[in-house]
């Protein structure tokens, strides 16, 4: 497929053509989880959801969006998106805007169908995985997606009355890495637990009143395959999920904060297991 540029056959789609329109239903919740489809905005996450189709995990793109304006500085993913025979819609700046949600619309939208993971479809042996606790903050469930590709974990797991991890927010969060590992949707503590469990991994709970992460006990077991458990940015983990844990870890305060944020401190927990983990192999 060549560039708008070189065909100069056709107008660019506006905000009121139909494969717009059609598109921009993917902006509500109710229409990704009816369709199975999303939209990722940004060069950065199209072309993640593009390496992604390729190699056939997580995602296929089913149609690239780019405004004419922008077509020069992204001929390398038109160029991607040809080669994989994925249509692309040429699109007017109001047109293009109506699919981006950024305050500085970045030129590029790509729709994609997720190819959606489940409990089954994760590693036969995990070593680290993540569970969320219904958290509602889509910037802080993309951050933390985000952290547990870098920190190597084998997926990330949501409760029901978590965040819908294919909220534009949240996906702009993940730069693309929601890409690159499982995310796997209304799984009940209960699953989660008995999937680790099963898999013998320990399960650590991170709550304020838990037991130090430089604490002896702790240090004997980080090293270890476990699942870590978070809990909402507002209520932290209830009590009755917290038993499910094998024990509860808080994070210390070294200053006058009274609490971290909740991606913060994910990430501080996931990398004290990822770093013990390797410094063990």
């Amino acid at each position: 497929m060549t560039s708008y540029a070189e065909r100069g056959d056709a107008p660019p789609a506006s905000a009121k053509s139909a494969v717009i329109a059609d598109a921009a239903d993917l902006l509500q919740g109710k229409h990704r989880r009816a369709r199975g489809q999303f939209l990722i905005e940004g060069p950065q996450g199209v072309s993640e959801a593009l390496n992604a189709h390729t190699n056939g995990k997580y995602a296929r793109v089913s149609r690239v969006f780019i405004a004419v304006q922008a077509a020069s500085d992204f001929a390398g993913i038109a160029a991607a998106a040809s080669a994989a025979d994925i249509p692309i819609t040429w699109c007017d700046e109001r047109g293009l805007g109506r699919l981006a949600t950024a305050r500085t619309p970045a030129g590029v939208v790509a729709m994609c169908t997720q190819s959606p993971s489940t409990l089954t479809s994760l590693s036969k042996h995990p070593q680290l995985l993540v569970y969320l606790y219904e958290a509602a903050d889509p910037g802080n469930v993309g951050t933390i997606i985000r952290t547990a590709d870098a920190a190597g974990a084998d997926g990330v797991l949501l409760s029901p009355g978590s965040v819908d991890p294919f909220n534009d927010k949240c996906l702009r969060s993940t730069t693309g890495s929601i890409f690159h590992l499982p995310v796997v949707s209304s799984v009940t503590i209960e699953q989660a637990a008995q999937f680790a469990h099963d898999r013998g991994l320990r399960i650590l709970a991170a709550t304020a009143e838990g037991l130090p992460l430089t604490d002896s006990q702790i240090s004997a077991i980080i090293d270890e395959p476990v699942m870590w458990i978070f809990g909402s940015e507002a209520h932290g983990i209830p009590s009755e999920a917290a038993a499910i844990a094998d024990l509860s870890v808080a994070i210390p305060h070294y200053g006058a904060a009274e609490s971290l944020n909740l991606a913060t401190a994910a990430g501080i927990c996931m990398y004290a297991s990822a770093m013990a983990q390797r410094s063990r192999a």
